[in-house]
Formats: C-alpha cells, structure tokens, sequence
C-alpha cells in the first residue's frame, strides 16, 4: 500500500473491508459520529477521495477516513494510475 504521502487525494480510491461489512456496524458507526458513518457508507461500493470531499468538510473527512482505516472498516486499494 502506497503512503498517503505519496499519493494525489484525487488518486486514493477506498472501499469497505470484509470487517466493515460485518452486522451492526452501521449502527454502531451512526451512534458514535455521523461523518464516520457517512464515509463508510459510500466506501461500502468504492470511492474516490475526490468523491468524498464533495460531501464532508476536509478535516473530517480526513479525520473519518483514518479512524475508519484504524479500526479496519475501510482501505485503500493500490490502482493503477487513472491521471497518468
């Protein structure tokens, strides 16, 4: 996995793992922080960050997506580079 360092926020591309995919995790989500819930719902069929930051201010989308990669609900996929 590339560091988010040496990735273009419009390069890094998220989806849910197999652990966020588990039962209840919505609910626990929405009742600890809307915009973790909100990130991994869109996550759940891939994004791109560029996507993400249409829908949630810049510190807590990048707060969210790390808290979400932490707990292992989120990663992010290693693609070949679409802006080449």
């Amino acid at each position: 996995m590339r560091q988010a360092s040496d990735t273009p926020y419009w390069a890094r591309y998220y989806r849910v793992t197999d652990k966020g995919l588990i039962p209840g995790i919505a609910g626990a989500l929405r009742s600890r922080s809307l915009h973790l819930h909100d990130v991994w719902m869109l996550c759940r069929r891939g994004a791109w960050e560029l996507e993400l930051r249409q829908f949630l201010p810049p510190v807590s989308l990048v707060r969210s997506i790390a808290s979400l990669m932490e707990m292992g609900l989120i990663e992010e996929l290693d693609l070949p580079d679409a802006h080449a």
